[in-house]
């Protein structure tokens, strides 16, 4: 591939590009909203109608799209009048393109929203109007529907099951301050499914302040990459648990029963 032809891949757009810069105001924070997508034009339009469709008046919206072949950029560009800002060109995965997104957001919180997930109209409004209006704090962990579940609270002491358990969701469920990656740094490319699980042990080990809501956000879908490459996902899965969890053994024993109790899905 030449240098111009690579060029030509890269496109971007959003009304950032015509002028239109958002911050935050005092007591009202900017909050970005993240969505990262590839080849997801059977579900995108209603993701982005949900974030644009947010009583919250201080919202950014920024999607990163992994050069989708499918029409997914013609519904980004036909939405580009309610987009901050947009880009499309290849990636290395899905936490190559958070990076990318987090490093132009202008939010001092951050949410992602999955290309297929649910954010209902008032999820980012009652989560500032109750959690961040007043209080310094560095994320919440919000409520969510996870399939015909309601997940409810933080369980911190939970770690050793890993982040899905300390957690009700990394998407939908989580804001977090843009500036945390200043000290806990981007997200791992290493693990091409199970990144965020990296970062959110690492975000409740180094003391920054979290907070739980009960506020209701929206609802996560269930078959993302993660769900759809069971296999990979239980082993990064193993392998993050190793590399943050004292007891190793213990480790060992939780993966054999995983790959156990999911033999028949594998």
């Amino acid at each position: 591939m030449t240098a111009d032809s690579s060029m030509t891949m890269k496109q971007e757009g959003g009304t950032r590009l015509q002028g239109v810069n958002k911050k935050s105001e005092p007591g009202k924070p900017l909050v970005t909203v993240i969505t990262v997508v590839f080849n997801g034009v059977a579900t995108l339009g209603n993701t982005i109608r949900c974030v644009t469709g947010q009583t919250y008046d201080n919202v950014e919206y920024i999607i990163i799209d992994g050069a989708s072949t499918d029409g997914t950029l013609d519904i980004i560009k036909r939405h580009e009048h309610a987009i901050d800002y947009w880009l499309s060109e290849p990636d290395c995965g899905i936490y190559d393109a958070f990076n990318k997104a987090i490093s132009r957001a202008c939010g001092e919180y951050y949410l992602v929203v999955g290309c297929d997930d649910e954010l209902f109209e008032d999820a980012i409004k009652q989560v500032v109007d109750t959690r961040l209006r007043q209080a310094d704090v560095d994320f919440v962990v919000a409520s969510m529907w996870l399939g015909d579940r309601l997940r409810k609270g933080m369980r911190p002491s939970m770690g050793w099951l890993g982040a899905h358990a300390m957690v009700n969701g990394h998407s939908v469920g989580m804001l977090i301050r843009t500036k945390v990656h200043d000290q806990l740094g981007l997200y791992s490319t290493r693990y091409a499914l199970c990144a965020d699980g990296l970062f959110i042990k690492k975000l409740f080990s180094s003391g920054l302040r979290g907070v739980e809501s009960d506020v209701v956000m929206g609802r996560f879908a269930t078959g993302g990459a993660s769900n759809s490459s069971l296999a990979r996902g239980l082993c990064e899965g193993f392998l993050i648990q190793l590399e943050t969890e004292k007891h190793k053994l213990l480790q060992v024993l939780i993966f054999i029963v995983r790959l156990i109790k999911n033999f028949f899905r594998l």
